[in-house]
């Protein structure tokens, strides 16, 4: 197994996403897991992208540091990209990496949270709380794709529930339900 970090590029309007990918066969068809990726290869078609292979490992965490560096807040918060949060959580926290090493990455994320990221521009309003940036609501939620968006959008109307909502919830706006976008 190698572990790979690739770029899946879209030809029409050159828009990328970068991520990391276990496998046997560097060059399968597998074009990433994200919700952005998932919507323009649906949109678009299969075959108006391209997989390029950036760099290869042996190790997961190795291929995931990389990753943390490449698709950092500037990368995300770029027009250009379809990644929605930084990279890097695949790294375990009882990996091998040398204690300074895990100490830089936190440090490195810390850094990129709240009013100290100079690309901070609110907070994250949910029923469970506030939160400075995308990445913390993943922490707590294990994804923060669907919630940042009800946040961002929250005029919109609920038309399903999930496993954040409820039936009831249906016909509201996510304000409605405590999702908010506070800019400061």
């Amino acid at each position: 197994m190698t572990n790979i970090i690739y770029q899946v590029k879209n030809n029409i309007n050159s828009k990328i996403y970068i991520g990391v990918h276990k496998t046997d066969n560097p060059n399968d068809n597998y074009m990433g897991s994200g919700l952005l990726i998932k919507k323009a290869i649906k949109k678009y078609g299969k075959e108006n992208f391209t997989k390029s292979i950036l760099f290869e490992y042996n190790n997961p965490d190795d291929a995931y540091l990389k990753e943390s560096q490449i698709v950092n807040q500037d990368f995300v918060d770029r027009k250009n990209t379809y990644n929605l949060t930084t990279g890097g959580y695949g790294i375990s926290l009882k990996s091998k990496f040398k204690e300074s090493t895990k100490l830089a990455m936190r440090k490195n994320r810390r850094n990129q949270k709240g009013k100290l990221n100079n690309q901070f521009n609110g907070y994250y309003i949910t029923p469970w709380g506030k939160f400075d940036n995308r990445n913390d609501i993943q922490c707590k939620f294990a994804t923060n794709e669907t919630i940042s968006f009800w946040c961002k959008n929250s005029n919109k109307i609920i038309k399903r529930h999930s496993k954040f909502l409820k039936k009831s919830d249906i016909g509201k706006s996510y304000n409605e339900i405590g999702y908010d976008f506070q800019t400061i």
